[in-house]
C-alpha cells in the first residue's frame, strides 16, 4: 500500500512540466509514467496494476484519471514503456530516485546474470525467465550486469529494459570479470531470494521453480548439479582438474566439478556475500566459505543457446591460478615442504658419495650433476614464483581498488557501491 500522503507531497513538489519534457510526445504520456512509477513502488504485474488504479481513487487522481474515465488498458502500458526510450528510462530511475518509497516490500525473487558479448541472446534469455518467474510470482526483477562488451549487447539491455520496467541493466565500465559482475549483480539485487545463472541459457530457466522451492525450506544457498555438461571434453577435464586442486589446497565443503554457478540465496546469504572484501574471488568458493548449509538440485545443462564462449584457455588457467591462490595459503606451505625435500636430498646424497668415496671409488657425472642443478634451479624458481604470486594478490587487495565501476543503469537504483 503507498501512503496517501506520499502520493500528495509527491503530486505536489515534483516538476511534472521539466520532467515530461523527456517523454514521449503524446497527452497520455506523464499519465502513464506516473503509472509505471506505480508499479515500480507495488511490484505488480501490468494487469494488477491497472485493476489496482481502477480500484484505488488515491492512485487514479496521481495518475490524473478522472473518476469516470476509461483507464488506460495493460497493453497501452507495455506500448509506453517500450517507447519510453533511454531518455524516458534515465527520467524514470531519476524520478524514483527522488522519491523512495520507504517500507516499500521488495520483488520476492531477483535473477543476476552477468552477460558479456551476447547481443543475440539477451532478448531470448530475459523471455524465458520471464515466462518462469510469471507463474511464480509478479514480484520479481532481472538484473542484467553488462560486462565491458564490445560489441550491441548493452543496446539489447537497454531495449529490455525499456520493454519491462521489471528488467534492470548495470553497464560497467570495462571488462571486469565474471565473478565481479555478479557482486556487481548482488549489490544491485533487492529481492528476499536471489538466482545466479548465466545468460547464455545452458542453465535452463525451467528449474527456477525447484530452486525456489528447495530455498523455501529453509536452505539458504542451494546450488545445481549437472549431471553431464554441454561443454567440450578438455573443458569437461580442465573443470574436474580445477576442483580437484582446489579440494587439496582449500579444505572445508569439497568443490565438486558437476556443481555450477547456477544458484539460489536467502537475503541472509546475499547480505554475507556482499560483506566479503576479496579482490580476487571466485564466486562458489566464496558461497561455499559462508557456511551454511548447502542444498543442491539436480538440473539438465543445455548446449549453448548462440555463439560461442568467451572463456579462451589461457583465460581458463589464470582464472584457476587466482582460484586456487587467492582462497588458500597451502600453496606456501608446498613450496615450503618442495624446499626441505631437496634440503635433505642433497644431504643424503652428500653422504652417499662421501661413502661411495672410501668404499669403492666414486666417477665423477657431470649428466647428473647438470640435471641436479636445473632441478634445484627449477624448484627454487617455482618457490619464488608462488610467493611472487602472492605477494601481488597481496598488492591487488592493499590498494583497495573498487571490485567494479558502474558507467550506468536502467530501470535499477545507481547508488549501490561501485566496491
Amino acid at each position: 500500500m503507498i501512503p496517501r500522503s506520499f502520493l500528495d507531497r509527491v503530486a505536489e513538489k515534483e516538476s511534472w512540466e521539466a520532467l515530461a519534457s523527456a517523454l514521449p510526445p503524446g497527452a497520455n504520456s506523464l499519465p502513464l509514467f506516473k503509472v509505471l512509477a506505480l508499479q515500480q513502488w507495488l511490484h505488480l504485474s501490468d494487469d494488477e496494476l491497472v485493476a489496482e488504479i481502477e480500484d484505488r481513487a488515491s492512485l487514479r487522481r496521481f495518475c490524473g484519471f478522472h473518476a469516470d474515465e476509461s483507464l488506460t488498458a495493460a497493453v497501452a502500458v507495455r506500448e509506453f514503456r517500450q517507447q519510453l526510450g533511454p531518455g524516458g528510462s534515465a527520467a524514470l530511475d531519476a524520478f524514483l530516485r527522488r522519491w523512495p518509497l520507504h517500507g516499500a516490500p521488495p520483488p520476492l525473487l531477483s535473477v543476476v546474470s552477468p552477460v558479456y558479448c551476447a547481443e543475440e541472446i539477451v532478448g531470448e534469455f530475459v523471455r524465458n525467465v520471464r515466462d518462469v518467474l510469471e507463474k511464480i510470482t509478479p514480484a520479481y526483477e532481472i538484473i542484467l550486469v553488462e560486462d565491458g562488451s564490445d560489441d550491441g549487447t548493452w543496446k539489447h539491455v537497454e531495449a529490455t529494459c525499456a520493454s519491462d520496467s521489471r528488467v534492470k541493466g548495470v553497464k560497467l565500465t570495462r571488462n571486469f570479470g565474471q565473478h565481479q559482475a555478479i557482486t556487481a549483480g548482488l549489490e544491485h539485487a533487492r529481492g528476499e531470494f536471489v538466482v545466479v545463472m548465466d545468460c547464455d541459457l545452458q542453465d535452463d530457466p525451467a528449474f527456477i521453480p525447484s530452486l525456489y522451492e528447495k530455498a523455501r525450506e529453509g536452505h539458504d544457498v542451494v546450488l545445481t548439479a549437472r549431471g553431464d555438461r554441454a561443454h567440450g571434453w578438455i573443458k569437461n577435464i580442465f573443470a574436474r582438474f580445477f576442483a580437484s586442486v582446489l579440494n587439496d589446497l582449500a579444505g572445508g565443503i569439497p568443490a565438486d566439478a558437476q556443481v555450477g554457478g547456477y544458484s539460489i540465496l536467502s537475503r541472509r546469504a546475499v547480505n554475507a556475500f556482499r560483506g566479503v572484501g576479496d579482490v580476487h574471488r571466485h564466486y562458489l568458493v566464496i558461497v561455499r566459505w559462508l557456511g551454511f548449509p548447502i542444498a543442491h538440485v539436480p538440473v539438465v545443462h543445455r548446449p549453448r543457446y548462440r555463439g560461442n564462449s568467451s572463456y579462451s584457455f589461457w583465460k581458463l588457467a589464470r582464472h584457476a591460478i587466482d582460484g586456487w591462490i587467492s582462497h588458500s595459503n597451502r600453496l606456501l606451505y608446498t613450496s615450503v615442504a618442495m624446499g626441505f625435500t631437496f634440503l635433505f636430498g642433497s644431504i643424503a646424497g652428500t653422504v652417499l658419495v662421501v661413502v661411495l668415496y672410501f668404499v669403492q671409488g666414486f666417477a665423477q657425472g657431470w649428466p647428473s650433476i647438470v640435471v641436479l642443478i636445473l632441478i634445484c634451479t627449477g624448484a627454487i624458481l617455482v618457490s619464488l614464483g608462488v610467493l611472487g604470486i602472492y605477494v601481488g594478490k597481496i598488492f591487488d587487495q592493499v590498494r583497495a581498488r573498487p571490485l567494479y565501476v558502474v558507467e550506468r543503469t536502467v530501470n535499477a537504483a545507481d547508488d549501490a557501491p561501485s566496491r
